[in-house]
């Protein structure tokens, strides 16, 4: 006979709230890979996968019954994890048609992450919004708009990630 965790969650937080960084009021979720799916996989360095069974449901941060799984390459330094977010639609939402309300701090963007024992703390995310487009065809930066930056706290656990503007990167 085992015991098995059951965890009902209504729905996240209405607010978050980042120590030394302040109170944000949640607006939506880009993917949870329940009911909301704004994300497509475009290519990588490592192993993805998705969706998975999440491994640790937690109420107010990462209640949904699945998950996506990315495994980095041993022993690199530096990887990428490319995704489409096209499918994200104004009717739902759920755009980023505009990425100027991020790199002026009218709206933020958070990363639900839950690091593995080979990720150690403080290791670095960052995310770069671009023209998919535009970036495919013409040298590197054109298409690149701003970049986003956040580091893991711990290892194990799920935690929420602050990805603050770090730069811009427009033509």
């Amino acid at each position: 006979l085992t015991s098995t965790q059951t965890v009902v969650c209504q729905t996240f937080l209405q607010y978050l709230w980042i120590p030394g960084v302040g109170t944000f009021r949640y607006l939506n979720t880009i993917e949870d890979w329940d009911t909301n799916r704004g994300l497509t996989y475009v290519r990588s360095g490592g192993l993805y996968t998705a969706p998975v069974p999440n491994p640790f449901k937690e109420c107010g941060m990462n209640p949904s019954a699945y998950c996506m799984r990315y495994d980095r390459p041993p022993f690199t330094y530096v990887d990428t994890l490319e995704l489409d977010l096209r499918y994200l639609t104004v009717s739902a939402g759920r755009h980023l048609d505009n990425a100027s309300s991020y790199s002026s701090g009218v709206l933020h963007l958070f990363l639900t992450v839950l690091p593995g024992p080979n990720i150690p703390e403080g290791t670095t995310i960052e995310l770069t919004l671009c023209h998919a487009a535009t970036m495919m065809a013409l040298p590197y930066p054109a298409g690149r708009h701003s970049t986003y930056m956040g580091r893991t706290t711990r290892t194990g656990s799920w935690q929420l990630i602050h990805l603050a503007y770090s730069r811009s990167l427009r033509d």
